[in-house]
This record gives C-alpha cells, structure tokens and sequence, in this order.
C-alpha cells in the first residue's frame, strides 16, 4: 500500500472544495446583482424627485429665455432688462445639468464627478446671485415706465419717455417678486426647523436632568441596604 495513496489527490479535485467555492462564487454574484439592482432604483426614484422638483422652475428658466429673446430690443428705456432675462434663463439651467450629470454617475465611479458638479453649481449659483442684484436695479429704478412707444408722457423727462414693452417690464417685475417671496418661504422654514431643533433639545435636556435628579434622591436607608 502507497504511504501518499491517501494525499494524492489535489486540493483542486477536492467535491468539498469545489461545491464551497462554488457556493461562494454564486454569494458575491447574487450579493453584486442585488447591489446594482437596488442602485438602479435609488437613481430611478431620485431621478424621478429630481424631475418633478425641477418641473416648475426649468419652466420659469425657459419661459425667462423667451419673453428676454421676443422682446429683445421692445425695452429703450432700460434694454439691459431682456439681456438680464435671457442670461437668468440660459445660466439657471446649468445647476439642473449638473444634478443630472450627478445622477448618471455609477456606484462604482469616483466621487471626482460629484465635486465637479458641486464646484460648477457654487460657481454658477454666485454669478446668479450678482445677476439678480443687478437685475433688480434695472427693473425697479424705472417703475413704473411708459408702456407706449407712439403715445409719449409729456409730464416726463425725454429720457423718461423712452418705452418699455408692458409684457416684459411686467414678466420681470413678478418674476423678481416671486424670487422673494420664494426665499422669504424658504427662510420662514429654516427658522421654524431651526426652533423646533432647540425646542426638542431643550426638552430632551430638561428629561435627562429631571432623571438625574432623582436618582439622587433617593433615600439613605435603601443607599446602606
């Protein structure tokens, strides 16, 4: 009888061997396609959110771009307002962009992309901010101006009299009202989340000294026994 009968056969010939590697084999398969399915539906729904927040807004951001190109030179009096309107438009569009590039990244990718998105969101949403500044002063410094360009107002200066079409001075002007209304809704929400924090931190901290109390209390009898 061969002393190494009993060890000749290789690790690899081995059915236990096989069937466990086997097993683990089909574990990390099921466990990745499980993975990408539940990562395909988290970028389902969030595309889904992403697409109905943004409905309204990208709306606004087109309709912005329409009325500043119809009405292009319809605005003498101040002609920086479509110019204003069209690059509000065209600019605001670029954050939506970016949260859809945001989307299409795979769970596998480098968060590079993301940063990227981020850094060109921070820096589009500060030259917003500026724009709307200036927007603000060309519309609200000539209200309310002449709407009529053949019908001129003799009580006005003759820079005064130079029109502006009423479609436009007053898609802008509510446009910009409904900006601050929109960031004064936003603003009332922070601080009313901002108070309730404090409120529940302030109740759960009088809970925890109230039980600290009287765990003190408790008498000198039951402290000895």
């Amino acid at each position: 009888m061969c002393p190494h009968s009993a060890d000749s056969s290789k690790p690899g010939d081995n059915p236990t061997v096989i069937r466990s590697t086997q097993i683990n084999s089909r574990s990390v398969t099921d466990y990745s396609l499980v993975e990408i399915q539940d990562w395909k539906m988290n970028k389902k729904l969030s595309t889904q959110d992403m697409v109905s927040s943004n409905v309204v807004p990208f709306a606004m951001l087109v309709a912005n771009i329409v009325i500043g190109s119809v009405y292009l030179n319809d605005c003498p009096r101040q002609p920086y307002i479509p110019i204003y309107l069209i690059v509000l438009g065209a600019m605001g569009v670029v954050p939506v962009f970016s949260s859809c590039c945001c989307l299409i990244s795979t769970p596998d990718s480098t968060s590079s992309l993301k940063v990227l998105c981020n850094i060109c969101s921070g820096l589009v949403s500060l030259f917003l901010l500026c724009w709307f500044i200036c927007g603000n002063v060309w519309i609200y410094s000539i209200y309310q101006p002449n709407y009529n360009k053949n019908i001129p107002n003799y009580n006005q200066t003759l820079i005064n009299n130079l029109y502006c079409n009423r479609t436009l001075y007053l898609f802008a002007f509510w446009s910009n009202i409904l900006a601050y209304l929109i960031l004064l809704g936003l603003c009332v929400v922070l601080c009313c989340g901002c108070c309730c924090g404090l409120a529940i931190s302030a109740c759960i901290g009088c809970s925890k000294a109230e039980s600290v109390q009287i765990g003190d209390k408790s008498s000198p009898e039951e402290v000895i026994m």
